[in-house]
């Protein structure tokens, strides 16, 4: 039984992250690296050298310190730029290992301005992905994949009601964007000891809130026995990243009740 238990968290795991919506930029845009040796030049004055070429090729990520990937033991610092959001304006995006801080500009009447501010840590790599339907990117940032190939994001959300990108949420990488509900729906497989979880996470006031979670966990988790809990949360505010237990019960796929809560818990 162990066995079959571990063999379907392997497949599915392997199934779900091949149709996850996971994409680090738009298939016509072209990457452009400009990699700069001294990368202790000021953001603003990299941005200026190079606004030429952004206009030159509107479609097109420059990288100008380092690349597509971090590694801060080789590139501290960070320098991506062009238009990452899509709503054809310029912007520039700084980050420095040293001080573990993300720097947004946008490029205003030939001007590169701050709009934005926020510290990060130990991220990978750097996306572009509209998760809310809007027509916009979010700026996403990821861990490197840990044993079980998992990462973890951070999403930045560019504010239209106070002109700021700003941080708007996280979850794990086996993701699914459901633009016609407006939310994020999350699966977690790590180790054949670890709890599996599925969370639904909805857009509100420009932040992502998990709002339904699901929990499959092994009561032993010595390799003989494989009796499972199975725990339900749900979020009591509107904002707030909180979810409360609502009930923990012995999971047993001959219960309806539990087995569809768990297979279907991204159709309810």
């Amino acid at each position: 039984m162990m066995r079959n238990f571990l063999f379907i968290g392997i497949v599915i795991v392997f199934s779900y992250s091949c149709t996850s919506k996971k994409i680090a930029y738009k298939r016509e845009v072209e990457e452009e690296v400009f990699a700069n040796s001294d990368t202790v030049v000021d953001a603003v004055k990299l941005l200026s050298k190079n606004l030429d070429k952004f206009k030159i090729y509107p479609d097109s990520i420059f990288y100008l310190r380092s690349n597509f990937y971090m590694d801060c033991s080789e590139n501290p610092n960070l320098l991506v730029a062009g238009r990452l959001i899509g709503d054809e304006k310029f912007y520039g995006i700084d980050y420095s290992c040293k001080d573990s801080l993300l720097v947004f500009y946008r490029l205003d009447d030939e001007t590169w301005k701050v709009i934005g501010r926020e510290e990060e840590y130990d991220f990978h790599t750097i996306e572009f992905e509209d998760l809310d339907g809007d027509k916009r990117n979010e700026i996403l940032t990821s861990t490197f994949p840990n044993m079980n190939g998992n990462s973890f994001k951070d999403v930045f959300y560019c504010s239209k009601k106070s002109d700021t990108i700003k941080y708007a949420g996280g979850f794990s990488s086996n993701y699914k964007v459901n633009l016609f509900k407006r939310r994020i729906e999350v699966e977690y497989y790590g180790s054949w000891y670890a709890p599996q979880s599925k969370t639904i996470y909805e857009w509100r006031d420009e932040k992502i809130i998990p709002v339904k979670e699901v929990i499959l966990s092994l009561k032993k988790a010595d390799m003989i026995h494989d009796a499972q809990f199975i725990s339900y949360y749900e979020n009591p505010t509107r904002d707030k990243d909180t979810l409360v237990l609502k009930f923990k019960k012995t999971y047993r796929e001959k219960n309806k009740k539990l087995y569809n809560l768990w297979e279907n818990f991204f159709d309810q």
